[in-house]
């Protein structure tokens, strides 16, 4: 009998070393706006992403429409005080003129046809994808694609390294400030599990569908339409249809001919547990293909095809930070605010400025104000923070928490946070809210 050889994977033994001001753990929305507002202030950034490209849950799980709070005429409503006519947002305003300059979206959102949410922006992924390539080489941030994270090295209160997992082995990146931007918390997860909690975690199946049609109309299934430009008569179509008692969204593309499909797993999907995620993965792909044939009985859908199948299934997060402040819903709507060491959180019910987390230094530093909405945390960890759809919020308002313009002002603010920390030799929990 001839004895099998053991398989023996092998890395490098010599751990490369990488040094820069800011380090960004996760190559999403959230990430890639934080770094560009750190490199915009001089700061030497590295974003570190696992995928071999930026771009988040947009580009490797479609997960659109991305939504905006309320109805806007057109983008510069999102980023520029009404009063004085001042860009309010420049780094925000830059992405959208970029994505706007490559047609990876339209002109102005759309309002949604499905009323799901007031107004949506439709994306063409492909140019999100290269888009996001050009503005992170643009603004000199430098890329670390096909690097996983694997755990945090500490010193005190301060994190002083991350080891990440790369093509050429392990990779250590020293950084004076992180962020953790990967959208499950897994830097603070991987410091002390105290820092997070677990929530429940459902998966959603987004898909890409083309040789779609949505001129042949069909009355067997709820189909809605808007009209977005009157001047060339452009119309956006979107529409739900059922199969077993579960409702599906599908919202039509700027790419020509193509759809995309939103649809919920069944139960609950444990993100520890490989077998489990591997085992959903499988059944959620057979229930698409499924779905394709059921949905091409009607007309718009009779050539339809899989056109994109995301590159992972979309989970929603299964940890969250515990943050130093977090609100319910009815915490906000009867204007409850909390006051702590490191926030103060004011509420107004008025457009964009909904829920806005006001953040004013003591002392010297006091003339600076910076507005950090939930979905960011700033913890005792003296140079981490996290930003990102990890917000401690109801159901009902995560629609807004995760909105486009939401995310964006936040990361924005909190880059422009880290350099002002940076800049004036300060750890991010040493900045005290001023009542």
């Amino acid at each position: 009998m001839v004895k099998q050889k053991k398989t023996v994977l092998k890395t490098h033994k010599k751990v490369q070393t990488i040094e820069s001001d800011v380090v960004i753990v996760g190559g999403g929305l959230s990430g890639i706006v934080t770094a560009i507002t750190c490199a915009s202030n001089g700061l030497k950034t590295l974003l570190i992403e696992k995928y071999g490209f930026p771009g988040g849950l947009i580009t490797t799980s479609f997960a659109f429409p991305l939504r905006v709070f309320n109805v806007q005429k057109n983008f510069s409503e999102l980023f520029t005080d009404e009063e004085t006519e001042t860009i309010k947002y420049p780094i925000f305003s830059t992405l959208i003129k970029y994505l706007l300059k490559n047609k990876a979206i339209p002109q102005h959102p759309y309002p949604d046809p499905l009323r799901i949410s007031e107004t949506v922006i439709p994306f063409d992924f492909e140019r999100f994808k290269f888009t996001m390539f050009e503005i992170l080489l643009d603004f000199k941030v430098n890329l670390l694609l096909h690097a996983s994270f694997v755990k945090p090295r500490l010193k005190g209160d301060s994190l002083t390294s991350i080891l990440v997992l790369g093509k050429e082995g392990l990779i250590e990146v020293r950084g004076r400030y992180f962020v953790d931007a990967t959208g499950n918390c897994e830097v603070f997860k991987a410091i002390d599990e105290k820092l997070v909690r677990k929530v429940k975690s459902i998966p959603k199946y987004n898909f890409v569908l083309g040789g779609c049609d949505f001129n042949k109309n069909d009355g067997r299934i709820i189909c809605k339409s808007i009209v977005v430009d009157e001047s060339i008569n452009k119309t956006y179509h979107a529409c739900v249809v059922e199969k077993e008692g579960i409702k599906y969204a599908i919202y039509e593309l700027p790419i020509e001919n193509h759809c995309v499909v939103f649809g919920l797993g069944d139960g609950e999907v444990d993100l520890d547990d490989v077998l489990s995620i591997s085992a959903m993965e499988e059944n959620l792909q057979l229930k698409v293909y499924d779905f394709i044939e059921y949905l091409r009985q009607f007309k718009p859908f009779e050539k339809a095809r899989v056109s994109m199948f995301p590159a992972q299934i979309y989970f929603t997060e299964g940890y969250r930070i515990n943050g130093h402040y977090s609100l319910s819903s009815s915490d906000v709507f009867s204007d409850k605010s909390f006051d702590d060491e490191v926030a103060v959180v004011k509420i107004s019910v008025l457009g964009e400025k909904l829920f806005p987390c006001v953040l004013s230094p003591d002392g010297k530093f006091n003339k600076l104000v910076i507005r950090i909405p939930f979905s960011s945390f700033l913890t005792d960890i003296k140079n981490l923070v996290a930003v990102g759809r990890i917000a401690d919020v109801d159901d009902d308002l995560k629609f807004i928490l995760y909105s486009f313009p939401f995310a964006i002002k936040t990361s924005e603010n909190i880059g422009n946070l880290i350099a002002f920390a940076y800049k004036n030799n300060l750890g991010l929990n040493r900045i005290k809210a001023r009542v």
